[in-house]
């Protein structure tokens, strides 16, 4: 018997669980984010600006509310991806225990996981980024020197897409490694039961 569903299994207990606990702090820092940015954007209103420079109370107050705004859609995400990975570690366990159930739910995880990479792309590029960038858009243009600036917000932008991209392609692979060495047809061998 090969080793590949032991590898996977572990593979899949470490991913799982990195991704839970990243999301999951993700999930409660999103939570306390209100009181956290009130506390911030007090403190950089008493800061010293140049003249004509935008607020910085000001600029937090937006960054808030388009969070506000975007929050259902984020804390939806992460959310939906605690739950992938827990079950990914659910998974992982079983693929380490050579159970033949493990291999069909990785396999069914592998193709939901991909779906959900889409969805999330899209979201991300069809409803976030569009409003992050109206933001940034309108905060550069109340700054004196805001339309030399705005060469530097097309690279910001695009940097941001990029982001996403390759988030997406990253998080991609292992559900494309499982579909392809789990739905060998020689892989049912590699299972006890």
């Amino acid at each position: 018997m090969r080793k590949t569903p032991v590898t996977l299994g572990v593979l899949g207990i470490i991913f799982g669980a990195f991704v839970t606990l990243y999301d999951g702090g993700r999930l409660a820092l999103t939570a306390m984010a209100g009181s956290l940015n009130k506390t911030l954007g007090a403190a950089m209103s008493s800061t010293p600006r140049a003249p004509g420079a935008p607020d910085p109370a000001v600029m937090m107050e937006r960054s808030q509310a388009l969070a506000k705004q975007l929050q259902p859609y984020t804390m939806s995400l992460m959310a939906i991806m605690v739950l992938f990975s827990v079950a990914l570690i659910l998974i992982g366990i079983g693929l380490y225990k050579r159970r033949s159930a493990a291999r069909s739910a990785a396999l069914g995880w592998s193709v939901l996981g991909l779906l959900y990479l889409a969805a999330d792309a899209i979201v991300h590029f069809t409803i976030i980024l569009p409003r992050v960038r109206v933001m940034l858009d309108e905060t550069f243009a109340a700054m004196p020197n805001g339309r030399a600036m705005a060469p530097m917000m097309q690279v910001v932008g695009g940097a941001q897409s990029g982001f996403v991209v390759l988030g997406e392609v990253c998080l991609a692979v292992f559900p494309i490694v499982l579909i392809i060495l789990l739905g060998r047809r020689s892989a049912a061998g590699d299972f006890v039961d």
